[in-house]
């Protein structure tokens, strides 16, 4: 009997050696074909969306912002809701934007009085920063402050939708 317990153990440690073993070269075998990737030290305005980390995103959102890129944002937007408000309600561009932005509204618009936003309106951003945001279940929410031209500080707020590790922009109301 003590032969066959003896033999056991034997059987059982040889087992778990073997699978030991076998665990080993299967890490060494992956981490031997890992690459690292590229750094980049710039952040391209002008580059595809996809897959890219959330601080390049944002950085993306604030230099199409300051640099009055408005087509490089508006690509940046969900392209359903953007259908919708541009084509489905014609909403107007500068207005979509600026609604997006979070600067359309009383209080905290673009525009002095209340009249139509247009690009020139939106142009006479000076300067752009996100400073801040905030995960919810279904996306997250950027801060932020707008200095105009006139020197007039206004808040940002936007919506961010995160679909299949992609950021896209979103309505507020989304």
């Amino acid at each position: 009997m003590s032969i066959i317990l003896n033999l056991n153990f034997v059987i059982d440690n040889q087992m778990k050696f073997h699978t030991s073993l076998l665990f080993a070269m299967v890490f060494l075998l992956i981490s031997c074909s890992r690459k690292a990737l590229p750094e980049k030290e710039e952040t391209h305005p002008d580059e595809p969306m996809q897959n890219v980390s959330l601080d390049k995103f944002l950085k993306r959102v604030q230099v199409n912002v300051e640099k009055h890129q408005w087509k490089d944002f508006l690509d940046k937007c969900d392209s359903a809701s953007k259908s919708n408000q541009l084509v489905g309600m014609k909403l107007k561009e500068p207005q979509y934007i600026a609604m997006l932005l979070g600067i359309a509204d009383t209080g905290n618009s673009v525009v002095v009085a209340p009249t139509e936003i247009t690009l020139d309106d939106l142009n006479k951003i000076a300067k752009a920063r996100i400073t801040e945001y905030e995960e919810f279940i279904n996306g997250l929410e950027a801060f932020g402050r707008i200095t105009m031209n006139d020197g007039r500080k206004l808040k940002i707020r936007l919506r961010i939708g995160i679909k299949n590790n992609n950021y896209y922009l979103l309505e507020k109301n989304n």
